[in-house]
């Protein structure tokens, strides 16, 4: 009942009540209060909706940008056996910095994906320079990604940073957000990613092992 009463209503009241006495004043300033509590709740709620989704925004962007940064190395070092500049790691410093923020915000499948790419990216950093500890002047010039399996890893780990791009894409809006909702990380790596001939043999098959396979799942039981 009192939340209904509006703000004319509560006015008008007002001016009964000073026409009434001092006992139906009361209740109408404690009609008022409340109105007026209610209204700062809203506030407080709306505002504090307001932070969250640009906190989400900002995190969502900054993030996006070191994963598009961090593909691009992957491609370098899928094509080229190394990154383009020699000290070069996948980085993790801004997702360091928002990952509380992505952490809370995040689905449970969106997070999921996004945490998993930085997780493959502490493990190539590591590999990364276990390898080149152990070649001549500690790596500085020689490629570490010789191995073709080595290279088809990485493809993975690409394609892993791409799922991570279209979990943060609704809230990041990058340049290409229609692109990797629309098609999907397989479709977007495929494009990115495009593989050389001399790769194809042993990276296609290692690509295909990564779609989810749904055979029998609609198939009639057998009989």
């Amino acid at each position: 009942m009192l939340i209904a009463v509006s703000d004319l209503e509560l006015a008008a009241l007002v001016a009964i009540a000073t026409t009434l006495g001092a006992g139906v004043g009361g209740v109408i300033a404690g009609l008022i209060a409340l109105r007026v509590e209610q209204q700062r709740r809203k506030h407080d709620r709306q505002r504090e909706q307001q932070v969250e989704e640009r906190d989400l925004k900002e995190a969502a962007r900054l993030v996006d940008e070191e994963l598009r940064d961090a593909v691009g190395l992957i491609g370098d070092a899928i094509y080229e056996g190394r990154w383009r500049a020699s000290q070069r790691v996948l980085s993790a410093s801004v997702y360091t910095a928002y990952r509380s923020v992505l952490a809370i915000s995040l689905s449970d499948a969106a997070w999921s994906d996004v945490s998993r790419a930085y997780q493959e990216f502490n493990r190539v950093n590591w590999e990364r320079a276990r390898a080149a500890s152990a070649l001549p002047g500690g790596g500085e010039h020689v490629p570490v990604w010789s191995d073709a399996v080595e290279r088809a890893d990485l493809q993975e780990v690409g394609l892993i940073a791409i799922e991570a791009r279209v979990a943060l894409a609704p809230f990041a809006d990058p340049p290409d957000s229609t692109g990797l909702l629309r098609d999907g990380a397989e479709e977007v790596a495929a494009r990115v990613f495009p593989l050389p001939e001399e790769l194809d043999e042993i990276l296609r098959p290692l690509l295909d092992d990564h779609q989810p396979s749904n055979s029998g799942d609609d198939e009639a039981p057998a009989s």
